[in-house]
């Protein structure tokens, strides 16, 4: 790393981590419309994210009329800012702060698998702030997280600082460390809906498009003796909730199928909150066949 990146790694991360630093001294509800309004920002200032949301949007939501496909575009961006606002708090509140906030259910699900001596593989997606919903969690249990290295090494640290008050963070491409937490007895919370290329991944339908899916999914429970329950978090009128189900059937001996039956929960869930959900990723960017135009 040469001394000019180095310092601009100084620089920005610094004046990143004061900005969300301060955001969580701001009241609540207020630095939320701060948070809403700074999507609203970036939704006009950033055109390559916009232009991806854009396209997600209109592939997934075709009875969607034009007008009604860019209000959701604008809502999602919104709900992403006023996200990042939720991890600033997530980062440098205790968590005991999300008591008074949160709602569960099926959390009695958890509970069963740990009193029957069991790893589970707790199977989330992209919505809203995951390190909200993470330190929610860590009121009612200790878990592992998969997660991806952010770029900047300063801001990264923090990050890294702030989930090891739930539990350990793993590495997305370390997979023995994850099968070892799952054999440990642990809970390993992890969101495989996003496009990380053909290799280890099946061609199953997402909004009916024939969509690249991990099958991590059924390896890592198959291999870590886990029982595999999915979390749905999400923001109603007046809480945050986390929402833990059992999809029974997962692990199979069928891979595809096993990643097609999280599609359809995981499309079910998103017609739910469609604004919430991460939509500015590019997740149908690999496709079934090279010669296909790209979507993006």
């Amino acid at each position: 790393m040469s001394s000019k990146v180095r310092w601009q790694h100084y620089l920005t991360g610094y004046g990143l981590l004061g900005l969300l630093r301060l955001s969580s001294w701001l009241p609540f509800e207020f630095s939320l419309k701060l948070g809403r309004a700074l999507g609203w920002l970036i939704y006009y200032l950033v055109s390559s994210r916009r232009r991806i949301c854009q396209t997600n949007v209109a592939l997934c939501f075709p009875e969607l009329n034009a007008a009604q496909q860019q209000a959701l575009v604008k809502n999602s961006f919104k709900v992403q800012g006023q996200a990042l606002i939720e991890t600033a708090h997530a980062w440098y509140k205790p968590v005991d702060y999300w008591l008074t906030r949160v709602d569960t259910k099926g959390f009695e699900l958890l509970a069963q698998a740990m009193q029957q001596q069991q790893g589970i593989l707790l199977t989330c997606a992209h919505f809203g702030s995951l390190d909200l919903y993470g330190a929610i969690m860590a009121n009612f249990c200790q878990f592992d997280l998969v997660q991806r290295d952010l770029n900047n090494p300063i801001v990264n640290a923090r990050m890294q600082q702030a989930r090891r008050r739930y539990g350990q963070p793993i590495q997305r491409r370390d997979s023995k460390a994850m099968i070892r937490a799952l054999r440990a007895k642990r809970i390993l919370f992890y969101a495989p809906d996003q496009d990380f290329g053909r290799k280890n991944s099946v061609f199953v339908d997402f909004f009916n498009i024939p969509t690249a899916t991990l099958t991590a999914t059924t390896r890592l429970a198959s291999l870590g003796r886990a029982k595999v329950l999915f979390g749905f978090p999400h923001q109603t009128s007046w809480c945050y909730r986390m929402q833990v189900e059992d999809p029974q059937q997962i692990p199979s001996d069928n891979p595809e199928a096993d990643a097609r039956l999280y599609n359809e929960w995981l499309e079910a869930k998103i017609r739910q909150v469609p604004e919430q959900y991460l939509w500015q990723h590019r997740r149908f960017k690999t496709r079934p066949s090279q010669d296909e135009p790209r979507l993006y």
